[in-house]
C-alpha cells in the first residue's frame, strides 16, 4: 500500500509527519526510487482488550 507515489526529474525535498506510534523500519534507494518501510508499534496499554463474558 502506498501513502504517496510520485516521480520527479529535478531535486526536491518532501517531508511527511508520521503518526504517534509509527516507526521507520528501513529505507532503500534503487534506480532513483526511494522506498521507506513503516511499522506501527502500539504499546500494550493502548491496544484494545478482549474481555470474555460468560
Amino acid at each position: 500500500e502506498y501513502v504517496h507515489q510520485g516521480i520527479s526529474q529535478k531535486q526536491f525535498k518532501r517531508q511527511f509527519r508520521l503518526s504517534e506510534y509509527v516507526e521507520v523500519n528501513g529505507a532503500s534507494h534503487v534506480d532513483g526510487i526511494l522506498s521507506v518501510s513503516l511499522k506501527v508499534v502500539v504499546p500494550d496499554e493502548k491496544r484494545p482488550r478482549k474481555i470474555n463474558i460468560s
